[in-house]
């Protein structure tokens, strides 16, 4: 009798059934039969290579299922008819390593308490192959199991007479039949994993847990709930706590938790405190084990909401001793819904050099976006951090000063929720002020980053801050460290009448201790619309003025009326926002209250002279040329502060007429670009090299002669421009010509589709699917998300294509001259989205034919549009250019200067929809809906166009869309899935439209009959909506294949002119400009109304001629009939 039996189950797995057979019988360990379960039905000839095996070697055995069983019967099947003490598991995809056998046997026979082991896997897909890290002790195998499995199933070995002694058996109606057979026992008996690899596991290869899909991961949700009722007593429903926290390991629901980000950190932070106390009274876990997995599922829960956070910290290894000698620092952090990046922040000091300090987290009242439960993990975890909340609404002056007043320690370190301090920033302050008893507050340079990128250098010299501060804010303060001795005696503390509360301080901090800052960026500060300093920007405006009025009445006695104050306005120039008399009536008014500053600290002396004259210089600079402040100069007199003509280097005054003369600026700019991009890297190289040389000789000419150069250039600019996109256009047609490869007949036609935007696919998808299952073609799709440019959303694109197809190839590792394409099929019109390597003129310089389907259907007839639609340079460079209609072609040929390339057969992206069942209403919003009506509310992003110009906005007006929001709960009795443009609040600059956008999103995200819909592919949704209310966007004309009920939404004070392709079916619509407009389309939707069916469908009709779900397949077709029309091309023949 062998020791160990070996099951297998198969299902047509004649790709594989050899290679998983062969690693068997490579097995050191021999004292094995091997049972392999063939299903019935199973026809690919998988049984015959059983038999062949077989008859070779006796160990091997074939069990013929006589009906269909399922995978979870077969395995029964085979454990009945088992002879060996152990049973092994292999899968028929999943080859097993040579020493496999051996070590779980070694393993099982000298631990005896042991029943089940698996081992870890390597992950294998058609692109990667990643070792699964999974638990390798009990009890944290345990706890890990709670959420997720972690043993491979093809991996196991068991022990047989457990089971049967137990009567296990897998269950048949489970679709996750191992996960739900070891939740079982798990707690019953001790099961593991080996840590080492012995196993591959294939997926993306067509295996069946690929197919399962969404189901899968339910099942494994549902299992997981009922192991914490059996063994916790714990019952999510009962409780209301989100079940999506039960997705495995590694299911994360990203879009779903983002969506839902406040509600899954309340809620995972419930159920992991439930968890434990439970696990305090049962002692079912280590407490050890379970902390572990406490920490890595709450880590999970951030990742899945976007709380980032530290990854490479783990505060428990190599932290630091407390030193006996070392001061005590406390951390004052204030927090108010703070969720996104508050971990950062926290990790960044569990991360400092230095190891003696405190972290208070003050939590602002209402602060409720899942701040607090991060706060209290911390708490939990380190004893160090201390969670305090404030009871009512202080503000942040008075939750700092709360601070301030709890902190134990002998100094005082400020960071901010989304800011990050370095290492070793805590150690380096601490030197300072240690050896420095009359410095009160220390300091550094900081790296602020987000939607800018640059470092803030506030002064290193006392003095220089002192008079710095006299105008500007120059100090970091996230980074500063106070000394707490001098905060209490002189009661520096924040006013929180001011909104500078922090400005306001500093002018007092310096008259009582020396201010400094370590010349080292030792932080990092976030920026973006949401920072508080954005928000209340006027009223920091005016304030900044007064504050400098009073330093200038209490350190020099100097009083400046209250109507001159917003004179001496630091946070933004307004000397530049003024018309040229009254620029020079204010700096005539700001030049003699310099004056008088320098004249009355001559005799004060509160400001070392040397460092006032460097603050006055900068200050005069920045209001009359708008120079940069922070680039200070010591003019060493106060004559040349105010004198125009002594010597200012060439590049300072290049920039300050390029300043004065903006317009020049941004098409110096522009032709700089169209000149210097399409040079190689070495070429540029050398360019810049040579810097230093270019600019001694440019200060060889006189300024007027560069003024008139330069103004020149504007008339010559748009010349230049012209003539640039004509040359390449030359260029690139004379190389493909020389280029270009036929296609002989002996070989496929090679074809590359280049894939960056998951949410455009739709519009070439048909496409691809027809041209991947003709045999005349070698299709490569080529995965290119290369972060290049920010405006188009690749961040999904490869997960997206993980999840749809197996078989693609990675732009980085992908040599495109190597397999030299005959055509290249490009998804977006923009050569700006794409590296050098991939632009269009590059590509067709190659001799590759360019294919473009339009992601985005011509719907405006404005000069912006047609530039986009016509003129862009992926257009020009078109082999094949495809449209939805002879209408719409003829709009080609009056605006397009390569018309000729374009064909009117249809557009893929309408294939689709003409079988709209296709598309399933995913799970979570069927649940969600629960049989009411849906309405889909598509919006497009705020769209701002420049026709005869003038800037205007094309799209309705964000109030509208607000005052809507508001109202939207009182339609209890219909479910709407709001669908924004994936770049929904980041394609506007305006700090007020952005303003009102998080606010409808805010309102949205709280309303319980409303659906977030943030995926690419925004077709599931389409097709399964009732009624439509829709915007300028390519989708609206898609929309009109539904048929249903379709509310147009336009701005009134500009309704854009549409071509005239599209215009009847828009037509077709119900039209609306206001909040009202909407509520009563929804009042005749609800009536069951739509008197403009017919209308609309007799439009769709009009409009959309090829509505038939084979416009792939023709478009396929017509480019086989150009390539054989092409001369000397042998018909291609199909096989």
């Amino acid at each position: 009798m062998s020791r160990v039996s070996i099951i297998m189950p198969v299902y047509n797995g004649i790709h594989f059934i050899e290679e998983s057979i062969k690693s068997i019988k490579k097995q050191t360990f021999t004292d094995w039969e091997f049972i392999i379960v063939n299903e019935f039905g199973s026809d690919d000839g998988s049984r015959e290579v059983i038999q062949k095996y077989a008859k070779t070697d006796n160990r091997i055995k074939l069990l013929q299922n006589k009906e269909r069983l399922g995978l979870a019967e077969s395995l029964n099947q085979g454990i009945l008819i088992a002879q060996g003490e152990y049973i092994a598991r292999v899968d028929v995809d999943d080859p097993s390593y040579p020493k496999r056998l051996q070590k779980q046997v070694e393993y099982l026979d000298t631990h005896k308490d042991i029943t089940l082991c698996g081992t870890i896997q390597r992950s294998v897909t058609p692109t990667a192959k990643t070792v699964q890290k999974v638990s390798t002790d009990v009890d944290t195998l345990r706890a890990s199991m709670l959420f997720g499995c972690e043993i491979s199933h093809c991996s196991v070995m068991f022990r047989k007479e457990y089971f049967l002694k137990n009567n296990l058996k897998y269950d048949k109606n489970a679709l996750s039949e191992d996960y739900d057979l070891w939740m079982k026992i798990i707690f019953d008996t001790k099961i593991t994993n080996i840590d080492e690899v012995l196993v591959d596991h294939r997926w993306g290869f067509e295996n069946i847990s690929i197919k399962k899909g969404e189901r899968l991961r339910e099942e494994s949700r549902k299992i997981s709930k009922k192991a914490l009722i059996k063994y916790f007593n714990i019952d999510i429903e009962k409780e209301q706590i989100d079940q999506y926290l039960l997705s495995g390991w590694n299911s994360k629901p990203i879009e779903y938790a983002k969506n839902h980000r406040e509600i899954f950190l309340k809620d995972g932070y419930r159920l992991l405190s439930m968890i434990e106390e439970k696990n305090a009274e049962l002692s079912l876990i280590h407490p050890a084990a379970l902390k572990k997995v406490m920490k890595r599922k709450w880590d999970w829960i951030c990742e899945c909401c976007g709380a980032v956070y530290n990854k490479e910290l783990n505060s428990q290894k190599g932290k630091s001793p407390i030193l006996q000698h070392q001061p005590l620092i406390s951390v004052i952090l204030p927090v108010y819904n703070s969720a996104a990046y508050l971990r950062l922040a926290i990790d960044s000091v569990l991360a400092q050099s230095y190891s003696n300090w405190e972290l208070l987290l003050i939590n602002e009242y209402e602060s409720d976006d899942g701040s607090v439960e991060i706060c209290k993990r911390y708490e939990q975890e380190d004893s160090r951090i201390h969670f305090i909340q404030n009871e009512q609404k202080l503000g942040l002056g008075n939750s700092l000063n709360k601070g301030f007043l709890q902190a134990k320690g002998k100094y005082i370190a400020r960071l901010d929720a989304d800011d990050i301090a370095h290492p070793d920033r805590f150690q380096k302050q601490i030197r300072v002020l240690e050896e420095n008893k009359d410095i009160g507050i220390c300091g550094s340079w900081q790296h602020h980053f987000g939607n800018v990128d640059w470092n803030h250098k506030p002064a290193e010299n006392p003095e220089q801050c002192k008079a710095n501060l006299l105008f500007w804010c120059d100090l970091c303060h996230s980074t500063l460290m106070l000394r707490k001795s001098v905060v209490k005696k002189y009661h520096l503390y924040f006013n929180p009448d001011y909104q500078a509360e922090d400005f306001e301080l500093w002018t007092r901090a310096l008259k009582v201790t020396k201010i400094v800052n370590i010349p080292e960026v030792l932080g990092e500060y976030r920026c973006s619309e949401e920072n508080i300093t954005i928000s209340k920007w006027g009223e920091l405006r005016e304030e900044s003025g007064h504050l400098v009025a009073k330093q200038l009445k209490d350190n020099l006695s100097i009083a400046i009326p209250k109507e001159k104050h917003y004179l001496l306005n630091g946070w933004g120039n307004i000397y530049t926002e003024v018309e040229k008399n009254k620029k020079e009536e204010m700096l005539e008014q700001l030049k003699k209250i310099l004056l008088h500053i320098w004249s009355k600290n001559k005799k004060i002396q509160f400001y070392s002279e040397s460092e006032l004259l460097t603050a006055l210089n900068s200050k005069w600079r920045w209001a009359k040329y708008n120079e940069d402040w922070h680039n200070m100069r010591n003019p060493y007199c106060i004559q040349r502060v105010f004198d125009d003509h002594y010597p200012l280097s060439t590049k300072v005054r290049i920039k300050r007429f390029l300043n004065e003369n903006k317009g020049i600026n941004k098409k110096v700019i522009k032709c700089m670009e169209h000149i210097f991009k399409p040079m190689t890297e070495s070429v540029i190289k050398e360019i810049f090299s040579a810097e230093d040389k270019i600019c001694k000789h440019i200060n060889n000419i006189t300024w007027n002669r560069i003024q008139f150069i330069l103004r020149k250039q504007d008339a010559r600019i748009w010349k230049a421009e012209r003539e640039t996109r004509v040359n390449q256009q030359l260029i690139s047609e004379l190389l493909f010509q020389t280029n270009v490869r036929p296609v002989d007949k002996q070989e496929k036609i090679r074809i590359v589709f280049l894939f960056q935007v998951a949410s455009f696919w739709p519009s070439i998808e048909s496409f691809y699917e027809s041209v991947l299952k003709d045999n005349r073609f070698a299709v490569k799709l080529l995965c290119y998300d290369e972060d290049y440019d920010k405006t188009i959303k690749t961040d999904t694109t490869r997960e997206y294509l993980l999840n749809k197809y197996s078989d693609f190839e990675i732009y980085e590792k992908f040599d495109i001259d190597a397999f030299s394409p005959h055509i290249v099929v490009v998804q977006t019109p923009y050569d700006t989205n794409r590296a050098q390597r991939y632009k269009t003129f590059f590509l067709r310089s190659k001799g590759y034919r360019i294919v473009y389907i339009p992601y985005g259907i011509e719907i405006a007839d404005t000069d912006h549009a047609k530039q986009a639609h016509f003129n862009e340079s992926v257009i020009q460079n078109c082999w094949r250019l495809y449209t939805l209609s002879e209408t719409m072609k003829k709009d080609y040929f009056k605006y397009c200067t390569n018309a000729t390339a374009v064909r009117a057969i249809g557009l893929p992206k309408f294939d689709a929809l003409y079988e709209p069942e296709k598309f399933p209403l995913p799970d979570e919003i069927r649940q969600l809906s629960n049989g009411r009506k849906i309405i889909l509310w598509k919006v497009h992003f705020p769209k701002v166009i420049s026709e005869n110009g003038k800037k205007i906005l094309v799209t309705p007006y964000i109030e509208e869309y607000v005052s809507f929001a508001k109202k939207i709960q009182q339609y209890g009795n219909l479910f709407f899935i709001f669908m924004p443009h994936p770049r929904f609040q980041e394609f506007n600059d305006d700090i007020q439209v952005k303003r009102k956008l998080e606010l409808l999103i805010h309102i949205l995200q709280k309303a319980d009959n409303v659906y977030i819909d943030n995926q690419d592919d925004y077709r599931y949704s389409l097709c399964n909506a009732d009624s439509i209310i829709i915007d300028r966007s390519a989708v609206m004309v898609e929309a009109g294949s539904r048929n249903i009920p379709i509310l147009y939404m336009y701005n009134p004070d500009f309704n854009e002119p549409l071509t005239e392709a599209i215009a009847p079916l828009i037509e077709s619509y119900y039209q609306g400009t206001t909040s009202n407009d909407m509520e009563e389309f929804l009042d005749m939707c609800q009536k069951n109304e739509d008197p403009l069916w017919i209308k609309r469908k007799k439009a769709f009709a009009q409009c959309i001629p090829y509505f038939d779900g084979k416009c792939g397949e023709r478009i396929k077709e017509d480019i086989i009939e150009a390539l054989e029309a092409e001369k000397n091309l042998i018909p291609l023949e199909k096989d």
